[in-house]
């Protein structure tokens, strides 16, 4: 006698396990950059001081930190839905938080206090605010740019050849 096999209630079709498992990918990766991107906030606010960083991250205001690097996810979780590509998005935020830790470190250096949200009315003021950076400095970001540029734009490219000749997910009306 030839046994019947049931199927399973809950058994995903192999597009459904793709979806999740790319969800589940962006979701890890969006975590990581967050806590790591907050965490870089903090080490250049610190004058690059590991065991500070580690104090308030972990110690002093775990609350605090968890609530900026939540912050940093719902940026990352944004621009991931805006660009497409979790990578891309990953590469973007590390850069802001990159470029706003060294301000960040530069303004602490400088003046005895962190960078405000009301420190980005100064934009205006961008040739005044370039002299006083050092040219070194200027010339490093510079070139740190180029380079993030450089990989995001490759980056997509590679993603547009890729999915030039497969089939795209496509959202369907219901009702």
């Amino acid at each position: 006698m030839r046994k019947i096999k049931k199927k399973k209630k809950w058994a995903f079709s192999y597009k459904a396990q793709t979806i999740l498992t790319g969800c589940l990918k962006t979701i890890l990766v969006g975590l990581i950059m967050s806590i790591a991107g907050n965490f870089l906030l903090q080490f250049f606010q610190n004058q690059y001081s590991f065991s500070l960083a580690m104090n308030f991250a972990f110690n002093w205001h775990t609350e605090l930190f968890l609530f900026g690097a939540f912050l940093l996810f719902v940026l990352y979780i944004w621009m991931t839905s805006l660009f497409g590509s979790r990578w891309l998005s990953a590469l973007i935020l590390l850069l802001g938080v990159l470029v706003i830790g060294v301000t960040t470190q530069q303004k602490m250096a400088l003046r005895g206090e962190p960078l405000y949200p009301s420190d980005f009315s100064m934009i205006r003021e961008l040739p005044f605010l370039i002299r006083m950076i050092d040219s070194k400095l200027i010339l490093a970001m510079g070139i740190f740019l180029l380079c993030v540029v450089s990989i995001a734009v490759f980056i997509l490219v590679r993603k547009k050849e890729s999915t030039n000749g497969k089939d795209q997910y496509k959202l369907k009306q219901v009702g």
